[in-house]
C-alpha cells in the first residue's frame, strides 16, 4: 500500500498538465483583408448606398433604435445574423476596424460578395448582356392578375449585379411591371406594396395585392 499511493501521486500529476492544456480557449487570428476578395463567409461588404451617403449601425433592429456608428461604401463588416423585425430585414453586424462595433443595419445594403472600393462588385465572370436588349436574361415566368384564376406567362428581363437584380416583368397585354431584387427582398420601383414568400426554390411576390409573379431563384441570381 506504502508504494501504490506515490504512483498514483505521480500519475496524477504527469496527465494534470495536459488536462489543463486541453481546455484552453484558442486564439483565432483575424482574417487578413489585405486589399483582396475573401473566401470567408463571414465577411460581407457594404454596398448601394446613395454617393456620399452612410449606413447606419444602430443599437437595435429597426429605425427607431439610436445610431451608435456609421458605415461607408464597400466597408467590411462581419455578419452576425439577419431577421426580419417589423415590416423590415436587419443584420447584426461587427466591423473590423477599431474601435470595433457591434450594432444593427438595414440588411439591404450588405452583401457577401466581394466590393471593390468606389462601390463596384466584383464578380469573377462579367455578364454579358444579350445583344439587342438592356438584359442579361430574358425567358418567361408565371404570373396571375387579380380575380383571373387562370396563370399565364408574363415575359422577364433582368440585370443582375452580383447578388442585387432589377427585373422588367411584362403582361401579355403589354403593362410592365419593374421590381429591384436586394438582400432577398423585392421592392417595386413605383413604391407599390410588394409581399413575397418561398416556395422552394421559388418566390411568391405580390404586388398591391393585385399582381402575383412566381420568380425562380435562378431567374435573379443566374445560377
Amino acid at each position: 500500500m506504502r508504494l501504490v499511493l506515490p504512483v498514483l501521486i505521480a500519475l496524477v500529476a504527469t496527465l494534470l498538465p495536459a488536462t489543463v492544456g486541453a481546455q484552453e480557449l484558442q486564439v483565432i487570428p483575424a482574417p487578413d483583408l489585405g486589399g483582396n476578395p475573401s473566401d470567408d463567409a463571414a465577411i460581407w461588404h457594404v454596398y448601394g448606398l446613395m454617393p456620399d451617403d452612410m449606413l447606419n449601425i444602430r443599437s437595435g433592429p429597426g429605425p427607431a433604435f439610436r445610431v451608435i456608428g456609421a458605415l461607408q461604401e464597400s466597408q467590411p463588416v462581419r455578419n452576425l445574423g439577419c431577421s426580419e423585425r417589423d415590416g423590415g430585414f436587419w443584420c447584426r453586424v461587427s466591423t473590423y476596424d477599431q474601435p470595433r462595433i457591434s450594432g444593427w443595419v438595414n440588411g439591404r445594403y450588405i452583401t457577401d460578395e466581394w466590393v471593390q472600393p468606389g462601390g463596384r462588385l466584383l464578380q469573377d465572370d462579367e455578364e454579358r448582356v444579350i445583344p439587342g436588349t438592356a438584359y442579361h436574361a430574358t425567358g418567361t415566368i408565371r404570373c396571375q392578375t387579380l380575380g383571373d384564376p387562370r396563370v399565364g406567362a408574363c415575359a422577364y428581363g433582368v440585370v443582375r449585379n452580383g447578388p442585387f437584380a432589377e427585373i422588367d416583368l411584362t403582361f401579355p397585354d403589354g403593362y410592365t411591371r419593374s421590381l429591384s431584387y436586394r438582400a432577398g427582398r423585392f421592392s417595386a420601383k413605383d413604391g407599390s406594396e410588394v409581399r413575397s414568400r418561398k416556395q422552394g426554390g421559388v418566390a411568391i411576390v405580390t404586388i398591391n395585392g393585385e399582381e402575383t409573379f412566381h420568380i425562380p431563384d435562378d431567374v435573379v441570381m443566374g445560377w
